[in-house]
């Protein structure tokens, strides 16, 4: 199977979310920390990285309305 990778460098306090073995996990930070970019980028790095077949990926976020 490939392996793909980004161009991303987390933060440093990222690294432990990106490194987690866990399915779901809760990100609590300041507001503009980057959550939402570090949460996308593990999602996409994620999915690419699957040995899964027909596996589905979400990003679930809460919105201003």
């Amino acid at each position: 199977m490939r392996r793909f990778s980004l161009n991303y460098n987390p933060r440093e306090y990222f690294k432990e979310f990106h490194n987690r073995a866990k399915r779901f996990t809760f990100l609590c930070a300041h507001r503009r920390s980057g959550k939402s970019y570090a949460a996308a980028a593990d999602l996409v790095m994620r999915a690419l990285n699957t040995r899964k077949t027909r596996a589905q990926f979400v990003f679930a976020a809460p919105t201003a309305a």
